[in-house]
């Protein structure tokens, strides 16, 4: 399963994504709950980044061109 999801530039920063993010890995842990959930985002995605990391998820570097 993917999330994908864009905002309009006018409307960042008001913690829709983070939001966003946060229940559908709540959705995800409780109904996929054998399955991984992970986050794959650019490293150059500085706001995406901030956002996997708000809602707990780690980074892992060694993915990052996998």
């Amino acid at each position: 399963m993917n999330l994908y999801y864009r905002f309009l530039p006018e409307i960042c920063g008001n913690g829709y994504a983070t939001e966003l993010a946060r229940y559908s890995v709540c959705l995800a842990r409780k109904h996929l709950s054998e399955l991984p959930v992970i986050s794959r985002v650019r490293p150059s995605n500085i706001p995406s980044l901030k956002v996997a990391e708000k809602i707990g998820l780690l980074r892992q570097p060694n993915l990052d061109n996998a």
